[in-house]
C-alpha cells in the first residue's frame, strides 16, 4: 500500500520552507543587493530547489510501501538504502493520528505506531489520506483482536465522555500547562530586566513597580496557559469500543488515539486547589510501557475536566474500585513538617539579617508567618493517606495538586519500602507500589507511615497481589 500522493508536494513544501528559514537567518541581506540580476538568479535557484525537492519526494514516495501481513505490519522504504521493518500487531500499544491545520485542509494525516517499551514512536506513515488513516487504525485493532472480518460495528462504539464548551473554558483556566510553566521561569528574568530599566529612568517605588509588573506578567501567563489548553483540548471526545478507549481532541492540530484497556496500569484523579473549590477533577490513565515521549504526546488524559462525582463514576466503570476514605498517616509526620517549615523560616530570617546590613528591611515581620507554618504542616499532613480495598490500593498525596492514585494489585511490579535520612530520625517510612507505568503511578505510594506499619502493609499488599494474580490466571 502507498502513502497519499498529496504527501509529495506537502513534504516538498515543508523542505523548501525549512531551507528558506535557514537562508534568511544565516545570511546578511541588504536592499542594495536586490537588483534585477540578483532577483533573476535567485528565481532560477529557487525554481531549481523546488524541482529537485519535488523529484526527491516523489522518489521517496515511490520507494515507500506498507503491508498488513498475517502477524505483523511490514514497512519498506529507502532510496539509496532499502530498509524493511516488521512490527508485530501484539506489540502495538497505540495507533495515533495527527493532523495540523494545513494537513486537515489537504485531507491528509500522520499515523504513528507506538509499541510497549519503545523509547520513541516505532514507525510513522507520513502521510496518508484521512479516510485511509482511520482504516489503518481500525485494521490494526481488528488484527490485534483476531477479527479479520474487516468490518466495524458502529453499535459497539459508545461515546463515554464529551467535554462541554463550559467545562472546556473552565479547564483552560483551572489547569496549568507544564510548557507554559517553563515559560514562567524564563519570564522572571525578563521581568527583572524591565523593572531595572524603569527604575533607572523613573522615580517609582520598587514595591509598587514590581507589584504592577508581576500582576501584568501573571495575568498574561494565565491567559496564555488558558489559550494553550483551549486549543489542545477543543472538541475532546472519548469513546469505548470493545476493549479499547479512543479519543480525539484539538482545534488547530487534531489528534486521534487509542488506549487498550488491558494495558491500563491504573487511574489517577487530580484536583488542584482551584478545581477543588469548584468541585471539579481530572482523570488520567497510564498504560504499560509507553515511553515518556509517547505519554506526553497522548497526555494520558481520559477526562480533562468534570464534576468530581462524574469523574469517580467513570473511573469506577473503568477499574471497578469502590468509594474510598483515606486512612491518615502517622501524627509524627505533622510534627516533622512543622520542624521542616520552621527550619526554612529560620533560614529566611538569617537571610533577612544579612539584607538588613545593606538596605532597610523589617525582618521581624517574618515572625508573623509562624502561625502559617502550623497551618501548612497540618494541610500537608491531612492530604496524605491510603486505603486498601479488596482489589485496589488507593493512595492520596498533595495539597496544591491532590492526586488520588488507584492501582490494581495484579499490576504491581515491585513493592519498595524506603526511609530517608530525615524519616529515620522520626521512625517513618514510605511504601511505593511500582507498576509497568512510569509517570503517574510513581505517585501510588503511602508516605510517612510508622516503620512497623509500613512493613505490615507491604506484606498485606504482597498477599493481595498473589491472590489477584492467581485469580486472573485461573480465568
Amino acid at each position: 500500500m502507498k502513502l497519499s500522493k498529496v504527501s509529495v508536494p506537502y513534504n516538498a513544501l515543508r523542505d523548501i520552507f525549512s531551507l528558506l528559514v535557514l537562508a534568511v537567518f544565516s545570511s546578511d541581506f541588504s536592499l542594495e543587493a536586490f537588483d534585477v540580476g540578483f532577483l533573476a538568479l535567485g528565481s532560477v535557484v529557487f525554481l531549481g530547489i523546488v524541482l529537485v525537492s519535488l523529484v526527491w519526494e516523489y522518489v521517496v514516495w515511490r520507494r515507500y510501501d506498507y503491508y498488513f501481513e498475517e502477524d505483523s505490519l511490514r514497512i519498506t522504504h529507502g532510496v539509496f538504502r532499502r530498509d524493511e521493518r516488521e512490527i508485530p500487531y501484539r506489540r502495538i500499544q497505540n495507533v495515533s493520528i495527527e493532523k495540523n491545520i494545513l494537513q486537515r485542509i489537504l485531507g491528509i494525516g500522520k499515523v504513528d505506531f507506538e509499541t510497549a517499551g519503545g523509547s520513541s514512536t516505532e514507525a510513522s506513515l507520513k502521510y496518508v489520506s484521512v479516510d485511509r488513516a482511520g482504516e489503518v487504525q481500525r485494521k490494526i485493532r481488528e488484527l490485534k483482536n483476531g477479527d479479520e472480518s474487516g468490518g466495524e460495528d458502529e453499535s459497539d462504539r459508545d461515546l463515554v465522555f464529551e467535554l462541554s464548551d463550559r467545562d472546556l473554558v473552565a479547564y483552560s483556566f483551572l489547569s496549568l500547562n507544564s510548557r507554559v510553566a517553563l515559560g514562567v521561569l524564563a519570564g522572571f528574568g525578563v521581568l527583572s530586566s524591565i523593572g531595572g530599566a524603569v527604575l533607572n529612568r523613573f522615580s517609582i517605588a520598587p514595591v509598587v513597580l514590581f507589584s504592577v509588573l508581576g500582576l501584568v506578567f501573571v495575568s498574561g501567563v494565565w491567559l496564555l496557559n488558558a489559550a494553550s489548553n483551549f486549543v489542545q483540548y477543543y472538541g475532546f471526545k472519548l469513546w469505548r469500543e470493545r476493549d479499547t478507549l479512543e479519543f480525539e481532541r484539538g482545534l488547530l492540530n487534531r489528534s486521534e488515539g487509542s488506549i487498550p484497556v488491558e494495558k491500563v496500569q491504573g487511574v489517577s484523579i487530580e484536583e488542584n486547589f482551584l478545581k477543588r473549590q469548584l468541585d471539579y477533577a481530572t482523570m488520567k490513565i497510564e498504560t504499560a510501557g509507553l515511553s515518556n515521549e509517547q505519554e506526553v504526546k497522548s497526555n494520558e488524559v481520559a477526562v480533562p475536566l468534570a464534576k468530581r462525582g462524574t469523574v469517580l463514576e467513570f473511573g469506577k466503570r473503568l477499574e471497578e474500585f469502590e468509594d474510598f476514605e483515606i486512612k491518615s498517616i502517622s501524627s509524627r509526620a505533622r510534627r516533622r513538617y512543622v520542624l521542616r517549615y520552621g527550619i526554612g523560616l529560620g533560614i529566611v530570617f538569617l537571610i533577612g539579617l544579612g539584607i538588613n546590613s545593606f538596605i532597610s528591611f523589617n525582618y521581624w515581620l517574618m515572625f508573623g508567618l509562624v502561625p502559617l507554618i502550623l497551618v501548612a504542616a497540618h494541610l500537608k499532613w491531612v492530604n496524605k493517606g491510603y486505603e486498601m480495598q479488596d482489589d485496589y490500593f488507593i493512595s492520596v498525596n498533595g495539597f496544591w495538586n491532590r492526586r488520588s492514585s488507584v492501582t490494581p494489585y495484579y499490576r504491581v511490579q515491585n513493592l519498595i519500602q524506603t526511609e530517608t535520612v530525615f524519616q529515620r530520625r522520626w521512625s517513618l517510612s514510605t511504601l511505593t507500589l511500582d507498576t509497568a507505568g512510569s509517570l503517574i503511578m510513581n505517585d501510588s505510594r503511602a508516605t510517612e507511615l510508622d516503620v512497623d506499619e509500613a512493613s505490615v502493609l507491604r506484606e498485606e499488599v504482597f498477599e493481595k497481589f498473589k491472590k489477584a494474580l492467581e485469580a486472573r490466571n485461573s480465568v
